[in-house]
């Protein structure tokens, strides 16, 4: 017997006894659930490609469909997904901080057209430590500020030439001033 007439067969079969497999399963989740759990996941990886390709066809076979869907579910459930949003940022913060850049350029009315801004901050937050760009001093990520040394407010824009790094310090000292005002002798070492 061929495996196309033992696939039809099994088919055939599973489509007559489909109560009694269900029962089955859920008897088996419920007497292991671990070994459950780990089967269920076993199966998605090994059919993780199919399973993508089934469900992109889908969502463009019904985008109405799953648009309406979205909207009562994103209006039922506002607290909720502000709160999985928020644990998704906090355990990826090198998204949270580009895209905050980008909303606070635009809130001021600034430029934000510039799509290598994005990759930069990106590769900036993933370094281990930094060089201030106003006190030459190294720092670890966690006092990395991103300054905009000609401030947004003060018509500058949120451009790559536009971006350095800078110490919590240096950048809390700038406010919106020009680098000249603040650092009157340049890039030099300040008196800390």
């Amino acid at each position: 017997m061929n495996i196309e007439k033992s696939r039809a067969k099994w088919k055939r079969w599973a489509d007559k006894n489909r109560l009694y497999l269900r029962a089955r399963s859920k008897a088996y989740r419920k007497r292991d659930p671990a070994a459950a759990k780990l089967r269920d996941k076993l199966s998605r990886l090994k059919h993780r490609e199919k399973r993508l390709s089934v469900n992109r066809v889908w969502m463009e076979n019904n985008r109405a469909k799953r648009r309406a869907y979205m909207l009562v579910y994103c209006a039922a459930n506002k607290q909720h997904r502000r709160q999985t949003h928020k644990a998704w940022l906090k355990k990826h913060p090198e998204f949270k901080t580009p895209y905050r850049a980008r909303r606070r350029a635009r809130k001021v009315g600034a430029d934000v057209g510039d799509v290598r801004v994005i990759p930069l901050l990106k590769v900036w937050r993933r370094e281990p430590s930094f060089v201030c760009y106003y006190c030459k001093h190294r720092f670890p990520r966690k006092q990395l500020h991103i300054d905009h040394m000609l401030a947004l407010s003060k018509g500058g824009k949120h451009t790559v030439e536009n971006l350095c790094k800078s110490c919590v310090s240096c950048n809390c000292s700038k406010h919106d001033h020009s680098v000249e005002d603040v650092f009157p002798n340049g890039q030099c070492l300040l008196a800390i």
